[in-house]
């Protein structure tokens, strides 16, 4: 949750902002994660926490760091590595997909789909998202984009 103020920086804090930037109801977490609404608001008011499998699969849910929900500290850019001999200009939404734990538990891309996640481009005023990296994803992985993916792929936002 980068670039975000976190009151009293507990795990229940973190916790009530992750579910609130995703913009979830409570109803619309307790039933993937299956606890009560009371349960999740006793986690987001720190009366009690929640155990390892239920907070595995809200930071899943919520789309956040499992690290930062745990200490409240973003994750360190000096240990992502990238899986590729070329330089290629980095979006700033491929780098937070490309460093989502999330991604990589779930998602796994390989290398050949790095490859051509980072060399996508994408018009002038067109700025991607790390949502946008990962529906590219699996548009790929559905051959949605063609034969000639890396042709396509370059296409994406010009007319945008």
């Amino acid at each position: 949750m980068k670039n975000s103020i976190v009151k009293n920086n507990t795990l229940g804090s973190r916790l009530r902002l992750a579910r609130e930037n995703m913009e979830l109801r409570a109803s619309n977490v307790t039933g993937v994660v299956k606890c009560t609404e009371k349960t999740l608001y006793n986690w987001e008011n720190n009366t009690s926490v929640p155990d390892a499998i239920k907070l595995n699969k809200l930071a899943i849910l919520y789309r956040c760091d499992l690290n930062w929900l745990l200490t409240g500290k973003e994750p360190d850019e000096s240990q992502v590595t990238y899986d590729t001999d070329e330089i290629f200009e980095m979006y700033d939404g491929l780098r937070d997909f490309l460093e989502c734990e999330e991604t990589h538990l779930l998602l796994q891309p390989t290398s050949r789909e790095v490859k051509l996640l980072k060399s996508a481009r994408f018009g002038r005023n067109f700025k991607p998202s790390k949502n946008f990296y990962r529906e590219l994803l699996m548009g790929i992985r559905r051959g949605e984009l063609g034969s000639r993916q890396p042709d396509t792929i370059k296409q994406i936002g010009k007319s945008a």
